[in-house]
Parts: C-alpha cells; structure tokens; sequence
C-alpha cells in the first residue's frame, strides 16, 4: 500500500432522487476528483443507494488510478434523500463498511436539505430555498436549530418541485388522451414531446407512469417550462 492509500480522506456526497454528486477530498480540504451518478434517494431502495454511490467511487479511483477496494482510510460523508428512512440508513451503513462492499472506514448521513443547508451558509446563521426534483426551505438559526418547510418527498410533497411538474403533466395528458375537456386546452405541441418520452398510446403512458422514478418525471419539467 502506497503512502497515499494510507492518508486519511473523505468521500462526501450529495445524493437526491435524480441524481448522485460526489467529489474526494485529501485531509487538508483539497478537492482530489470528483463524479456523478444516477439516483440514489433511500425511497428508491437500499440496494439503488448504494450502487449509486459505488457507482460515483468507481468513477473518481478510475480518474484517480485508484484501487476501489482500498477504501478503508477513507470516510464517506453524505447528505441523503430520503435520511428519515431511518431502518434504510442503518442498512446502508452497514453495507458501505462492510469489507467487500466498499469497506469504508465510517459512514454518516445526513439529510439532503441539511447538508446543502450547510454548504449554502457555511454552517452560520441563514436560509435556503431548494428547488429541484423536489423542493424545500430550510432556515439555520443562531442557536443552532433548523427550521424547515416541505421537504416531504415525492408524490406526496415537493410542490413546485420537478417531479411535481412532470407528474401533473401526466395527469394532465391522461384527461386529455380520454377526451376531457380541459380549461384551458391541453397545448398539442406538449401532448407530442411528451409522448416522446412516455411512448404514444395509452398502453405507453400507463407502463411508463407505473415505473417512472421522481426523476423521471422530473425530465418532463422542462417541457412544462418551454411550453408554458
């Protein structure tokens, strides 16, 4: 093992419904490499975190010539979708320091709103409003505490989020597939890209919906965007 296998590091992640963000860091706070990946929010599953956030390490060690299974001086920190799920964060802790399933030294979740909380204030009094495949408000105060508003999770929250968007698109779309007058009229030219994506008959659009994560209801939000 090399001295640089040795030097204790951290792997910090930002992990959402749509999409997984994370970067290596030496001990000094130096970036070294950094990655994405696909969705990893603990609503889609233990199993879908974790390939997630392998995923994005197999990534930064091929940028770094990195052994992969050399990971146990390197401590994973993340702000996750999903953190509340508290029985699937214990398992997937348990699962990234296991040896042979990444075998990092430590493991610690936070939620993915707190984490951005802190990035966007650097940990002082201040508030952030997140907008994207979900969306919340959250406010750090003097004392310490956070405040926060929505922030619930898709289907039931994140208002004004894009899954949101995208999933009143589909219902929208399915009103006008049955011919249901809609005021105003549903547009013609969003119904076309839409399909594009869902595929055209209703056959298309009930499978796609069934199995569409939030992220990719999230991907027709910038039709509602270009449209509107």
């Amino acid at each position: 093992m090399s001295d640089r296998d040795k030097e204790p590091r951290y792997f910090c992640l930002d992990i959402g419904g749509s999409g997984t963000r994370g970067a290596l860091f030496a001990n000094n706070g130096d970036e070294l490499g950094r990655a994405q990946g696909p969705g990893g929010a603990l609503s889609l599953g233990v199993e879908n975190a974790h390939s997630a956030i392998m995923m994005v390490w197999r990534d930064i060690c091929a940028e770094l010539n990195m052994d992969p299974n050399r990971s146990s001086t390197i401590a994973l920190w993340a702000g996750i979708a999903g953190k509340s799920l508290s029985a699937r964060t214990e398992q997937l802790v348990s699962r990234l320091v296991a040896p042979g399933s990444g075998g990092f030294s430590n493991a610690r979740f936070v939620g993915d709103g707190y984490g951005a909380l802190l990035a966007a204030t650097g940990g002082k009094p201040g508030g952030l409003i997140s907008v994207g495949t979900g969306i919340t408000a959250l406010f750090l105060n003097g004392s310490g505490a956070v405040l926060a508003l929505g922030g619930w999770g898709f289907p039931a929250g994140d208002k004004g989020g894009g899954a949101w968007m995208g999933l009143q698109l589909v219902g929208a779309l399915c009103q006008h597939m049955d011919g249901v007058p809609m005021n105003p009229p549903f547009p013609t030219e969003l119904g076309k890209k839409a399909f594009e994506i869902t595929g055209p008959t209703p056959r298309d659009v009930q499978q796609w919906q069934a199995r569409a994560t939030p992220g990719q209801f999230g991907a027709l939000a910038p039709l509602v965007v270009e449209l509107a």
